[in-house]
Parts: structure tokens; C-alpha cells; sequence
């Protein structure tokens, strides 16, 4: 994950805009207030997405705080019960060192170390946490070795492969909306947290093939072709976990978090559309610029060409929106 559930700006109108910020701000806040200011720099935009489902439940309007990064600058924060912030910075500490311990397992990536050591005593902090709360670590732990073995043992199933996420981030979701008084929800939020975990490590299989094969690391993709699958078949399960996350959303009892929700499931939507259609974007660069784009500038070559394209007109998607201020930066010297 981190980075995937980052939901197109342009899906939002101006309310719901502000509503993703607060949210955005309050995970941040409930980093900070758990693990000090180092801890508010592993705030993304994917535990964001579990703040905006858990933290529907909290009654409440955003309050002013100061911005964690820069103190002098004031923010809209939504307001988290204690046991939901204290989960969610948890559960957030938890999954990163869970992912900076499979990039040291799968390549020895020394950042990977460091970064680790500088978590430190938070981490077991987190886990002491998760615990309390109800939550099984031990889904922590099949992140890692677990995983490696099935991925090692010849596995070409994607069902199995993303098992060990789907259960992990199932049972987060569902834990979250007990601590927030509303046990009734649980099965809704594991259902999305169990489709966005699938979505995401298909989807970002399909994207990673060429780099994973150039740099011989298993693919998930790659091993279920090896066994008799296609790609086709990969794009075919992305969606239907997007059905079942558009089930979920709908039959959250939410208000605003439904609307945000459902700009975050069409943005991945469309993010499935255009990887079928033109394939992995054959260069990185502009990659995150251009990775919430729904017109012709989703080809895999057109906002990243060095001239910039010329289809983007009024767009205000954003890789149009950034290709607009390249070609105007060039234009004015």
C-alpha cells in the first residue's frame, strides 16, 4: 500500500475536499500525539482512507488545531475518540514497519534498516496497543515470513497470494469500528478493508511487472501466468473487489465519509480502466502527477514526453493540471 488510496482532487467538490484534509490532518495529529513528531511523518494517503471509515462514527465537526509540520500555520482537524486515533497511529506504525521489514527481507535495502531502527521502541509500543485493543498481531507477522513462503512455495493463485494482506487489513478495519462504538459495522468494514487490501496488491502486481522482472523479484502476476492464468484474470478479480468495496461503502451508515468513500472507489476504478487500456506507464517520470488522470493523458507516454501533449484543454485533472504549469514554466523562461 501507502500511496494507492490517494483519491483525484478533481473528484471532490469543495466540502468534500475539505472533509478528506481534516481527516488527512487528524491521522497526522493521532501520529504525533502516539509516537511524537517523528511517528506524524508516516501520515499517507492510505491511512487516511481507514481514518475515513473508522473515524465516520465519531460525532463531530473539524476543529482548528496547529499543523503538526509547521506549527504556525492553523488546520481543520477531525475530531477522533481517544481509542480511534490511539488505534489508527497503531495500526499505521504497525503495517509500515511490516513493509519496511519485507523491502529488507526481499532486497536488503539499507534506507529500509535505518528507517527501522529510527521507529524503534514505537513500533512495539504499536503492537502493545493493537493488542489491547483486540486486534490480532499475528496478522502482522504473515505480512512477512508467511507471505514469503507462499510466495516462494509456487503459488500462482492471487486469491492465496493476497490472503495474508486481505486478513490483516479485514481485521483492522473491523477492529476500528468497535473501538468506535459501533460493533454492528464490523463485518461492512472488514468486507472494504478485505477488497482494498486485494485491490491493491493485484493492481500494484499489474504495475510492477516490468521493474519486478528486471529486477528478479517475484511477481504475483507473473506466477499466476505461470500457472495457467492470465492477465485478464487479474483484472477481472481487481474489479470484482471493487464491487465488493462499492457494496460496502453503501451499506456503511455514514454521510459525508460516503461521498469522500465513493470518490476514493472511482478513482480506483478508473485507475483499473487505464492500466487495461494502455498498460503500465512506460516511464516514472510524472508517474504520481499523472496517476489521477480519466482523460487521453492516461496514456503511458503522453504527459511524460518531454514537449507534453496537447489533449488536456480545461481539464483539472492532475496530470493535466501539471502538464498545464510545465509547458508554462518553459514558455516564460
Amino acid at each position: 500500500m501507502f500511496g494507492f488510496l490517494r483519491i483525484a482532487r478533481h473528484r471532490l467538490d469543495d466540502g468534500d475536499r475539505a472533509a478528506y484534509r481534516a481527516h488527512f490532518c487528524a491521522t497526522c495529529h493521532a501520529l504525533r500525539d502516539f509516537g511524537g513528531r517523528p511517528a506524524s511523518l508516516l501520515t499517507n494517503y492510505d491511512a487516511t482512507a481507514f481514518a475515513l471509515v473508522v473515524g465516520a462514527f465519531d460525532a463531530g465537526e473539524p476543529a482548528r488545531a496547529r499543523c503538526t509540520a509547521l506549527p504556525i500555520r492553523h488546520v481543520d482537524v477531525q475530531p477522533l475518540s481517544a481509542p480511534v486515533a490511539r488505534f489508527t497511529a497503531a495500526f499505521t506504525i504497525a503495517l509500515a514497519d511490516a513493509k519496511l521489514e519485507d523491502d529488507v527481507a526481499d532486497e536488503g535495502r539499507w534506507w529500509a534498516r535505518v528507517a527501522r531502527r529510527a521507529l524503534g521502541g514505537r513500533v512495539t509500543r504499536a503492537r502493545d496497543a493493537l493488542d489491547r485493543a483486540g486486534y490480532d498481531v499475528a496478522h502482522l507477522d504473515r505480512l512477512g515470513a508467511t507471505q514469503r513462503a507462499i510466495e516462494r512455495s509456487g503459488c500462482g493463485d492471487l486469491g492465496a497470494l493476497s490472503a495474508s494482506t486481505a486478513a490483516a487489513l479485514a481485521a483492522g478495519f473491523a477492529t476500528g469500528v468497535r473501538l468506535a462504538g459501533r460493533p454492528d459495522a464490523e463485518p461492512i468494514a472488514a468486507r472494504i478493508g478485505s477488497a482494498l487490501a486485494r485491490y491493491v496488491y493485484v493492481v500494484d502486481a499489474l504495475e510492477d511487472r516490468a521493474v519486478d522482472r528486471r529486477r528478479g523479484r517475484f511477481n504475483a502476476i507473473d506466477a499466476s501466468i505461470a500457472v495457467g492464468g492470465t492477465e485478464a484474470d487479474a483484472f477481472a478479480l481487481a474489479r470484482a473487489e471493487l464491487a465488493t468495496l462499492r457494496g460496502g461503502i453503501d451499506a456503511l451508515p455514514i454521510g459525508r465519509s460516503r461521498r469522500v468513500l465513493s470518490a476514493l472507489h472511482e478513482t480506483l476504478a478508473s485507475r483499473v480502466d487505464r492500466r487495461e487500456r494502455h498498460g503500465a506507464p512506460s516511464s516514472a517520470r510524472f508517474a504520481t502527477q499523472r496517476g489521477d488522470c480519466d482523460c487521453a493523458c492516461a496514456a503511458p507516454d503522453c504527459c511524460a514526453d518531454g514537449d507534453g501533449c496537447s489533449c488536456c484543454g480545461d481539464c483539472f485533472c492532475d496530470c493535466c493540471w501539471w502538464n498545464r504549469e510545465r509547458k508554462n514554466k518553459r514558455a516564460n523562461g
